[in-house]
């Protein structure tokens, strides 16, 4: 397949998309809430818009020049460190369409989740040195774990698919999958407003259903500011880490209840709970 031949007038929408978002509408969203309870951010709500177009953008860009298989593992390891849950999303809505057991897609959702374990040692290391010096070791243990269980399921035959054509952006995907994301981070941050009282703990649970990184950054600096001490912040940071897969576990059930998505939900409840165990 020639380069110039795998790109139509079609694939210029999702780039005009993405840049209108990242230099134009991004930069001009007000950064602070502008409803009375501090729920909603244009500044974050585009900002999410963005990571989910990127994303779809990187998945159809590495299938169509790296074929399905290894295109979708890439794209899921690299869209990871932009948003694990949204990538999941992604995975979740693809597996729908499957009557069979993909694990290619199951596969993905774990490399997304490698990516973000990855990104969080990453952010740990330049905002707690001492906080990564305590959890590096288990979180990479859980790396491990996580790649060696993508492995066992790429080593699988996939069943073979009959579509032909090449994947292309979809912007009623694209829409769906923003909505869907918005809402989830707005009951977060409802919860938040309504629990605050609860204590840093309950929060790191709460708002590492979906906010791992925001969470566990957070817990970081307050553990820098003398805020919390040490064995705290490292026990909130297992609590969001936790959370976060168990959220993907709540989201396969409800969004897509075949064998593909009940196997999902298996496989990351079971991760949950090793996590909690290593951590």
């Amino acid at each position: 397949m020639k380069f110039s031949s795998s790109f139509s007038r079609r694939d210029l929408y999702p780039v005009i998309l993405l840049i209108g978002l990242y230099f134009i509408a991004i930069p001009l969203a007000p950064k602070e809430a502008i409803d009375s309870w501090g729920l909603f951010n244009p500044h974050k709500f585009l900002s999410i818009l963005f990571a989910i177009g990127l994303i779809q953008s990187i998945s159809v860009f590495t299938q169509r020049f790296l074929g399905h298989k290894t295109g979708t593992l890439l794209a899921s390891f690299l869209s990871g460190f932009i948003s694990s849950t949204a990538i999941f999303l992604h995975v979740l809505q693809d597996a729908k369409k499957t009557n069979h057991v993909n694990r290619t897609l199951i596969a993905s959702g774990l490399s997304a989740t490698v990516g973000s374990v990855l990104e969080l040692m990453f952010l740990l290391y330049i905002s707690s040195h001492k906080l990564f010096v305590e959890i590096y070791m288990p979180l990479s243990a859980l790396t491990l774990c996580l790649f060696i269980c993508i492995l066992l399921f790429v080593s699988f035959k996939s069943q073979p698919t009959s579509h032909t054509e090449l994947p292309t952006f979809s912007f009623k995907s694209f829409i769906s999958l923003s909505i869907i994301f918005a809402g989830l981070l707005l009951i977060v941050k409802l919860s938040q407003q309504l629990l605050g009282n609860l204590g840093t703990t309950v929060l790191s649970f709460i708002a590492g259903l979906f906010e791992l990184h925001a969470m566990s950054l957070a817990n970081a600096n307050l553990l820098e500011q003398g805020g919390i001490d040490l064995t705290s912040a490292k026990y909130n940071i297992v609590l969001a880490t936790c959370a976060s897969l168990i959220s993907k576990v709540g989201l396969a059930i409800l969004m897509c209840r075949n064998k593909t998505g009940f196997l999902i939900a298996v496989v990351y409840f079971l991760f949950s709970i090793l996590t909690y165990l290593i951590l």
